[in-house]
């Protein structure tokens, strides 16, 4: 999935910025430690809250469904 900034309000810079990885948001949880808001040692999100969105004209799985607040770690 490639991060699309006309779906989020914030651009990639402003996620980046706004990540705190020391902070776990309890109500996210989430095991893609590949992700830059992914928690330093703990299986949570570490944004206040997240986008969900689907690549799919008609999802009917949850594979259909996409976290489109994912930032890859190498992201600048």
């Amino acid at each position: 999935m490639r991060y699309n900034p006309r779906v989020s309000a914030h651009t990639v810079n402003e996620v980046i910025n706004m990540t705190n990885q020391n902070y776990a948001n309890h109500c996210i949880i989430c095991n893609v430690t590949s992700c830059r808001n992914h928690h330093r040692d703990k299986n949570y999100c570490s944004l206040e809250s997240i986008r969900v969105g689907t690549h799919e004209t008609d999802p009917s799985q949850k594979q259909c469904t996409d976290c489109q607040s994912f930032v890859p770690c190498t992201a600048q």
